[in-house]
């Protein structure tokens, strides 16, 4: 999945994100304005780690959240009706 879907969709992820990322504020994620970049430095600097780290941790929560189509999955999910939701509003099928 390219980071553009994520980009294009903030105002849904910032309430993924914020879930992973419990230190993070929204008005932080307000700043990032979906740019993965600004996202990477807001980890590293919430969390003290470094920009290495930040980035593994970015990129291993895209790649448990999201599979290359854009669909949710759902092994990773103890909400199914949030993910049901989310994916109705960003207009994408959820994976079974």
């Amino acid at each position: 999945m390219q980071w553009r879907h994520i980009e294009d969709n903030w105002d849904v992820f910032k309430v993924i994100i914020k879930q992973h990322w419990h230190k993070v504020d929204g008005q932080q994620l307000d700043k990032v304005e979906g740019k993965r970049a600004r996202l990477s430095k807001l980890i590293e600097a919430t969390y003290g780690v470094s920009r290495f780290h930040a980035e593994q941790q970015l990129c291993n929560w895209q790649d448990s959240k999201i599979n290359i189509d854009g669909h949710f999955y759902t092994a990773e999910t103890q909400d199914r009706s949030k993910i049901s939701e989310l994916s109705a509003r960003l207009k994408i099928k959820e994976q079974v």
